[in-house]
């Protein structure tokens, strides 16, 4: 959704939904008592943390 945002022009909610998805990224642990790491941002998706750190950054300035 951010990266639609941004696309579109909406600097503010581009970073407003930057930011959940990199809250969503830092959990560790899925909640599922046997499959814990089903769902989760791993290393493959590093490119996709840093694009939404660099949206969520630009609203800062």
């Amino acid at each position: 959704m951010s990266l639609i945002l941004e696309a579109t022009g909406e600097k503010q909610a581009a970073a407003t939904h930057a930011g959940k998805a990199l809250d969503a990224a830092q959990v560790k642990k899925s909640g599922f008592r046997f499959h814990s790491k089903v769902g989760l941002v791993g290393v493959q998706y590093a490119q996709g943390v840093e694009e939404m750190r660099r949206i969520y950054k630009a609203a800062e300035r």
